[in-house]
């Protein structure tokens, strides 16, 4: 995807720091755009749908921790928070409520830059966005009609398992031995609560046909993707 094509977003009040981060931006050859106050850049994520946005902490209106979680829901971009709070703590509560990564101050622009790229690399394509469901291992990243879908370790396992083997049948005790390396023991119900969030998950995501069919006493079956529609609706 050509940089140019890529709109960026950085909300942070001090001016001049991001007036140098939006031109070292420009100057790589991204749209960016700046907005100096919290409460004014939570209507504009949602609205304008930035590809990424730069979120500084300490903002006036609203500071970045309420920013994410007012937009996270309706924005499909990546966050990456600015902050010149090195502590743990406010690195957890960042991831907390939906950043994607944190960068402290003072910034190193070649670092940033860097971290942006890292991010960007994993846009969709334009086939990517009109597929219904498209799961690149190599990054293990899952998009449902264009939209990164947030996975923890586990359902994304479970979920890249059962694509691998589309239009199969599996039962537990293929799941168990192949996603943890040991016998199903006929009791443990975490790969149906897996099986289950993952559906939720998906119908979050607007694939309403059921993707992961359960075949009673056999087990899961992952319906093959040209069986599904290839457009959103």
């Amino acid at each position: 995807m050509n940089t140019q094509t890529l709109r960026l977003l950085v909300v942070e009040d001090d001016e001049t720091l991001s007036s140098l981060i939006s031109q070292f931006l420009t100057n790589a050859g991204y749209q960016a755009e700046v907005i100096h106050r919290g409460d004014e850049a939570i209507p504009y994520i949602i609205e304008k749908q930035p590809h990424l946005v730069l979120l500084d902490l300490m903002l006036p209106g609203a500071d970045g921790i309420e920013v994410c979680k007012q937009v996270r829901d309706a924005y499909n971009g990546y966050i990456i928070m600015l902050t010149a709070k090195d502590s743990e703590a406010s690195q957890l509560l960042g991831f907390e409520v939906g950043a994607d990564d944190y960068v402290i101050k003072p910034v190193q622009p070649n670092l940033l830059l860097a971290r942006v790229k890292a991010h960007l690399r994993h846009l969709p394509t334009q086939e990517t966005a009109e597929a219904p469901l498209v799961i690149d291992n190599a990054s293990r990243t899952v998009f449902v009609y264009g939209k990164d879908l947030k996975l923890t370790t586990s359902e994304f396992d479970l979920l890249a398992f059962l694509f691998e083997h589309q239009g199969e049948t599996l039962n537990r005790q293929e799941l168990y031995h192949a996603l943890r390396g040991i016998d199903y023991d006929g009791l443990d119900r975490s790969i149906d609560l897996r099986v289950s969030k993952l559906r939720s998950h998906l119908r979050s995501m607007g694939l309403t046909q059921e993707v992961i069919k359960t075949v009673h006493g056999r087990g899961y079956h992952f319906v093959p993707l040209d069986q599904l529609e290839s457009h959103h609706g």
